[in-house]
């Protein structure tokens, strides 16, 4: 996303002609690269250290495309806004740094879902949530591994979720990530126009 917002800026360095086509084109391409560098990630787990849950591996798929759609959609509309407003790319490190603190990657889901009891779902509110709980759902076997320490199963994912379940979050997130793509790509139209000027 970071790189994504960046994009049109660094286009327009380089002095080479390109199309508007070809520039919505690269910074969609950024979330493909990233995407690709997870799929390194997932076969060095598995090769490695984790045995993933192979019934739950189709699920990787949506949530890889889910991943895809939602930041391409944010970084085409980041990358026009940048262009007006420079600040953004410094202000977005700030904020990727606290989405990242609220998104169960280093703390468990039921760490904070079983806090919150029946509002559990104000949890899942953060679009990355579900799409971090379908990977880590395909790379973990099991939803309460046993405790190192000794002291039995920690639960890290939701025990009443199955496949459907993470599917139906997933199309959620990819529903609206459709929609914010679709306003992104308007926006960027809109507003194109002036980029000459402005860069």
């Amino acid at each position: 996303i970071v790189q994504g917002s960046r994009e049109l800026l660094e286009i327009e360095q380089c002095q080479a002609p390109v199309q508007v086509s070809q520039r919505e084109a690269l910074i969609a391409v950024q979330g493909g690269t990233v995407a690709s560098d997870r799929l390194l990630m997932l076969l060095a787990l598995v090769v490695f250290r984790f045995v993933p849950s192979f019934s739950y591996m189709p699920l990787l798929v949506p949530a890889l495309l889910t991943l895809l759609m939602f930041t391409a959609a944010l970084g085409v509309f980041l990358a026009a806004m940048n262009v007006y407003f420079r600040d953004i790319q410094h202000l977005l490190e700030v904020v990727m740094t606290a989405w990242f603190w609220a998104t169960p990657i280093v703390y468990t889901y039921r760490n904070i879902a079983d806090r919150l009891g029946a509002q559990a779902w104000v949890f899942r509110l953060n679009p990355i949530t579900p799409i971090v709980l379908s990977f880590q759902r395909a790379l973990y076997a099991k939803i309460s591994p046993p405790s190192t320490t000794g002291s039995g199963p920690v639960a890290i994912l939701p025990a009443h979720a199955g496949r459907l379940w993470y599917l139906a979050q997933l199309l959620g997130v990819m529903g609206g990530s459709v929609l914010l793509f679709l306003g992104a790509v308007a926006v960027f139209a809109r507003v194109e126009g002036n980029f000459a000027e402005e860069l």
